[in-house]
C-alpha cells in the first residue's frame, strides 16, 4: 500500500514538472537489491576508527563493520562503521504505526573491503547476512526507504534454518543540511532547522496514516 502511494507521488511530481501547473519538488525513485554482511573488527583495524565512533561502539558491544554488495554484480557499494548515539520512541495514538527516531554516526571505511573480510576473527560466528530488496524515494532533503529484509537463520547443528522476512519503513533527513542549519541556530543566525525537523515528522505522520490498520 505504501509503495502504491509513493509511486503515485513520483508520477504526480513528473506530470507537474512537465506541465504548466504549479511546480513541485520532484519525487525520485530507485529500486536496489543488496546483501549486507557484518564483520567483527580485530584490534589492529579498530585503531583506524575515529575516537568519537569507537567510544560509542565500545559502550554498545563489539566493534563491527558492514559491507554491502550489489546482488546482481557482486560489487561493493558501501563499507560502513555505524554507531548509534540515541533513540527517541514516539507512540502515535490512533495510528497503525509507532515511531523510533534514531541519531547515528556513520563512517565510510577508508580502505578496501577485502581487509575487513580477510581479517574476520577465526572461528567467530558472524551476524546473519541481510538480503535487502529496497525501494528508495527521494523528496528534497528526505529519503523514504521501503525494504523487505530476508535473513538466513541458523538451524540445528549448524545447518541452515528457515529464512525470516521483515518489512522496514525508514525516513532519513539529509544530515549535512541538518548539521549546517543546527550550527546557524546555535550562532543565532537565520536558519531552517525547525522546518527541517517538522518536515521529517510530517513525513512520518503522512505515511503512518497511509498504513492499513493491523488485523486482529
Amino acid at each position: 500500500m505504501l509503495n502504491e502511494y509513493l509511486n503515485a507521488q513520483v508520477t504526480s511530481s513528473m506530470l507537474a514538472r512537465n506541465s504548466s501547473a504549479e511546480p513541485r519538488v520532484p519525487v525520485q525513485y530507485v529500486h536496489r537489491r543488496q546483501t549486507d554482511k557484518f564483520f567483527d573488527l580485530p584490534a589492529h583495524l579498530r585503531q583506524r576508527i575515529p575516537p568519537s565512533i569507537a567510544n560509542l561502539l565500545q559502550q554498545n558491544g563489539p566493534l563491527k563493520a558492514r559491507v554491502s554488495y550489489d546482488q546482481k554484480t557482486g560489487n561493493v557499494i558501501a563499507k560502513i562503521v555505524k554507531a548509534r548515539v540515541a533513540d527517541l520512541h514516539i507512540h502515535m495514538a490512533h495510528m497503525p504505526l509507532d515511531c523510533r527516531i534514531s541519531v547515528n554516526i556513520e563512517w565510510d571505511w577508508d580502505g578496501p573491503a577485502q581487509e575487513i573480510e580477510q581479517n574476520q576473527i577465526p572461528n567467530k560466528d558472524r551476524q546473519p547476512d541481510r538480503n535487502k530488496d529496497r525501494l528508495s524515494y527521494t523528496h528534497g532533503f528526505y529519503q523514504i526507504d521501503l525494504t523487505q529484509v530476508t535473513r538466513e537463520n541458523p538451524g540445528p547443528q549448524g545447518q541452515a534454518g528457515a529464512p525470516s522476512k521483515e518489512h522496514e519503513l525508514e525516513i532519513e533527513l539529509e544530515s549535512r543540511v541538518l548539521y549546517e542549519h543546527g550550527h546557524l541556530l546555535m550562532k543565532g543566525e537565520p536558519n531552517r532547522y525547525a522546518d527541517l525537523v517538522d518536515g521529517l515528522i510530517d513525513n512520518v505522520r503522512v505515511l503512518a496514516r497511509r498504513c492499513p490498520q493491523p488485523t486482529m
